[in-house]
């Protein structure tokens, strides 16, 4: 495993190459793609981008992974982080609307300007 993660750090992180490996359980690549935004290996703009293209079982490990990052650096997560995870309440995957659920009740505080749209969808 040490070996992968100096790889995809020397190669900022092919996240295709990951995501599409079946060797890897969905819990341990969300883990991986966590660490590498949290060590600046890759932007969470590239992981949104990449996840808003993807299908949804995809789309949850990302989730997943800008979840795990609020629960250690909420403070990092960008305004895009929480507008993703508000377009991702709209999804028809359960796991993909839990994660960004739990996104959102972490940054809420710091977009105090978007509450009243946060609440609406998270009621709807």
């Amino acid at each position: 495993r040490r070996r992968d993660d100096l790889f995809l750090r020397k190669n900022k992180m092919n996240l295709s190459s990951l995501l599409s490996n079946k060797t890897i359980k969905a819990k341990e690549k969300s883990v991986r793609l966590a660490s590498a935004i949290l060590n600046d290996h890759v932007s969470q703009d590239e992981l949104i981008t990449l996840a808003g293209n993807s299908k949804d079982s995809v789309k949850a490990i990302c989730m997943e992974a800008l979840e795990i990052v609020t629960r250690q650096q909420p403070d990092s997560c960008s305004e895009k982080v929480f507008d993703f995870a508000l377009t991702c309440l709209d999804n028809k995957g359960n796991r993909v609307k839990w994660e960004a659920a739990k996104i959102i009740s972490r940054l809420v505080v710091y977009y105090p300007h978007k509450n009243a749209a946060a609440v609406k969808k998270l009621l709807a």
